[in-house]
C-alpha cells in the first residue's frame, strides 16, 4: 500500500515539474500569464473599431428577435377524432409544425402563415390583456381536449393559457382564429360556427 502511494506521489511530482518547464521561457525566468493578458488589454484601439461596435449590437438583437418564436399553439387529443398537433410560430409567419394524430399532415413540417395573421393574433392578445388571463380555463371534465397557447410578452417572458371550456369569449375568438388559420395550412377542414 505504501509503495503504491509513493509511486503515485512520484508520478504527480514528475507531471508537475514537466508542466512547470513547459511554461518557462528560454531565459529561464517564468513570466506570469496575467502580465501578458494585461499588456494585450491595454493596447490602444483604432477609432473605427469604436464607432462600428455599438451599431452591431442592435442589429444582432433584432436578428435574434426575428429568429425567436412569439407564439406556441397546441391542440391536445381527446377520446374522439380531435386534431392533435403543435405549432411554433415566428414573427415572419414561419411555423414549425408537428402533427401527432387525426391531422392530414403527420410528423414535422415547415408551414407559412401570412405575417399579418401573426400580427393580428398578437394585437388581439394585447387587447384582451393576455398576460392577466388565468392559466387554466376548465370545468373539470376529463375527456375534453385542450387548446394551449403561449405568447411571449413584451418583457420577453412567456405566458401560457390552457383552455378546455369556460374561457372568456374574446379568448375563444382568438384561439378559433389562430386555429382556423393553422388548420388551413395543415389541411384540416375548418368548421364554421354559423
Amino acid at each position: 500500500m505504501r509503495s503504491c502511494l509513493s509511486l503515485l506521489l512520484a508520478l504527480l511530482l514528475l507531471i508537475t515539474s514537466a508542466q512547470a518547464q513547459q511554461t518557462r521561457p528560454a531565459s529561464g525566468k517564468a513570466k506570469p500569464a496575467t502580465v501578458k493578458k494585461l499588456k494585450a488589454k491595454t493596447k490602444p484601439r483604432a477609432a473605427a473599431t469604436k464607432s462600428v461596435a455599438p451599431a452591431a449590437k442592435p442589429v444582432a438583437k433584432a436578428k435574434e428577435a426575428e429568429e425567436a418564436p412569439v407564439i406556441v399553439f397546441k391542440k391536445t387529443p381527446c377520446y374522439g377524432s380531435c386534431p392533435h398537433y403543435e405549432a411554433t410560430i415566428y414573427p415572419d409567419g414561419r411555423v414549425a409544425y408537428l402533427g401527432y394524430r387525426n391531422v392530414p399532415r403527420m410528423g414535422a413540417a415547415q408551414l407559412q402563415l401570412p405575417p399579418a395573421v401573426v400580427g393580428n393574433v398578437l394585437s388581439q392578445a394585447r387587447e384582451l390583456n393576455f398576460a392577466g388571463l388565468q392559466d387554466l380555463y376548465s370545468k373539470g371534465a376529463t375527456d375534453m381536449p385542450a387548446t394551449i397557447i403561449t405568447i411571449i410578452q413584451p418583457d420577453g417572458k412567456p405566458k401560457t393559457v390552457q383552455v378546455e371550456e369556460g374561457a372568456p369569449q374574446p379568448l375563444q375568438d382568438l384561439l378559433k382564429y389562430l386555429g382556423d388559420e393553422l388548420e388551413k395550412q395543415i389541411g384540416v377542414p375548418v368548421v364554421s360556427d354559423h
